[in-house]
């Protein structure tokens, strides 16, 4: 199950009736998404705060630990954890570790869109999708559903002359 939180008051799980290959396109609320109509509310309803709000990605392993994908700040910087609750307000979070590298910090806006490079290596692509340099955001255009626009993951290439190190 993948289950998405939008701090700090919603909670939607997807249980995946298959397996999700590489490359498939998925999502919540937009009927052109595969799955859309597949999430389960946990908890709250799903509306993003127009003054910033955070949103985390995250799976349970068997064993029900958390195992977190991504995060995205659309209200600036992540603050540091260990804070009391009141100083995160209803618009700030707290990165959890596992997600350092992983995440993306933007400033307030009402819409962005990626606009950085959709092909490269896993470690290329998180990389550049949690640089806020290669995301767009207009608090007046709104745009259109990115399910068009494809990330292409390609194999990292091994170089090693003893062939002992790589994989076939």
């Amino acid at each position: 199950a993948i289950t998405c939180s939008f701090l700090p008051s919603f909670f939607a799980k997807l249980v995946v009736p298959a397996i999700i290959a590489g490359g498939e396109t998925f999502g919540y609320g937009e009927s052109s998404l595969k799955y859309y109509d597949s999430w389960e509310s946990l908890d709250g309803s799903f509306r993003l705060s127009t003054s910033g709000d955070t949103v985390l990605l995250y799976s349970k392993d068997a064993g029900g630990n958390l195992v977190h994908i991504s995060g995205i700040s659309f209200s600036g910087d992540w603050l540091k954890g260990g804070l009391d609750d009141s100083e995160y307000g209803t618009r700030k979070s707290s990165l959890p570790i596992e997600l350092e590298g992983f995440s993306t910090a933007l400033p307030r806006g009402r819409n962005y869109k990626y606009v950085g490079e959709r092909e490269g290596s896993t470690a290329s692509l998180q990389s550049t999708i949690g640089t806020s340099e290669n995301w767009e955001g207009s608090n007046d255009e709104a745009y259109e559903h990115w399910s068009s626009d494809v990330f292409t993951v390609v194999a990292e290439q091994c170089i090693d002359f003893d062939k002992q190190n790589c994989s076939s």
